[in-house]
């Protein structure tokens, strides 16, 4: 998320030290700040978390004065529903989640979810560990609207999302494409991010957005309270 030359530059510009720290999950990090176990300077959710940690009153407000760079961001992400007034987040990276391919071992078309979780894959499928996602690509399946998150909705989504954990072999946020890479598996639902590592790394790395629908996320910047 932040390369390490930015780490090693601003030491070298600042003298002062960085102690980064990454979490498998949004969860993990929201748990660890709410029990008091993590004290930081700078954070970074993403923006349904980032939208829980405002309501619940653990973000500092930004001052605009100290930010002068916010004008240099693409007017499309800032001030989104997390944080409409921009008061407590700056957006930093934004992406999407998307079906990976190895074509050299899945030869028939995959255009959406229902291509990936099928039986003939069983335990050939890495998806990210991220229950908010697999929630997502159900609803999506359904025709139901993924932020539209209601006990009616989720109890549509219950038995597809429990078909499809039975077929999954790896579930990992941290680095999905390492099963990829290795060949432990042979498709999977990843970070557009990663994707874009593995195709770098091999062009038999093919990257598809789900038909049925998919989302993009925004991972920001943010203080602690």
């Amino acid at each position: 998320y932040v390369p390490q030359t930015v780490l090693d530059g601003f030491t070298k510009e600042t003298g002062i030290k960085v102690n980064f720290e990454t979490y498998a999950s949004n969860e993990e990090l929201l748990s660890k700040l709410v029990a008091g176990g993590g004290h930081y300077d700078l954070v970074q959710p993403s923006d349904y978390t980032a939208e829980v940690m405002i309501r619940q009153k653990l973000l500092a407000p930004l001052d605009p004065a100290k930010l002068p760079n916010q004008k240099n961001l693409d007017a499309a992400f800032p001030r989104r529903a997390h944080d409409p007034d921009g008061r407590f987040t700056v957006p930093y990276m934004s992406g999407t989640v998307g079906i990976v391919v190895n074509t050299d071992k899945v030869k028939i078309p995959v255009k959406g979810y229902r291509d990936v979780f099928q039986a003939r894959f069983k335990d050939r499928i890495v998806v990210l560990n991220d229950s908010r996602e697999i929630v997502s690509w159900a609803l999506d399946t359904l025709g139901l609207p993924v932020n539209t998150i209601t006990p009616a909705n989720l109890a549509k989504a219950r038995p597809l999302v429990a078909e499809w954990v039975k077929l999954v072999k790896v579930f990992d946020s941290d680095s999905p494409k390492t099963a990829l890479l290795n060949g432990d598996v042979d498709l999977g639902l990843v970070w557009g991010g990663e994707a874009a590592i593995l195709w770098n790394e091999d062009k038999k790395f093919k990257y598809i957005l789900p038909s049925e629908g998919a989302h993009m996320f925004v991972d920001v910047l943010a203080l602690p309270k």
